[in-house]
Parts: C-alpha cells; sequence; structure tokens
C-alpha cells in the first residue's frame, strides 16, 4: 500500500494510523529510505535533515 503524506503527519503517526504500532516507524523509514531523503534534497529543504523530516505530498510504501 502506497500513501501520501498530509501536513502535520510523522512518521510514528503514520505508523500508527495504518500499521496499528507507532513503534513501528523505524520500519516504515527503512522502507522508505531513498524517497525521504531524496525529497529532503530538493533545494527549499536541503537544510533539514532527518528521518523524521517528511513532507506532504511524499508518497511513503507501507509494509504489508
Amino acid at each position: 500500500m502506497e500513501i501520501t503524506v498530509q501536513p502535520g503527519d510523522t512518521l510514528s503517526h503514520i505508523a500508527h494510523r495504518y500499521l496499528g504500532d507507532a513503534t513501528r516507524w523505524p520500519q516504515v523509514y527503512r522502507d522508505n529510505a531513498e524517497r525521504i531523503a531524496a525529497a529532503q534534497r530538493k533545494p527549499a529543504r536541503s537544510t533539514m535533515r532527518g528521518p523524521d523530516w517528511i513532507f506532504p505530498g511524499l508518497v511513503l510504501r507501507l509494509p504489508a
């Protein structure tokens, strides 16, 4: 399943909402590390780093 990040979303909120367990956020991050890194490389976001920086409109793949 893929979801689109909405304003205010965090990886832990996404893990809780879709996987039923907020502590699974590292798994969501690992599965999407390349997508998240690519979004962070965009010029307006280049100073923001870390796994907790996700942006509205980013499409994440969720584990089954």
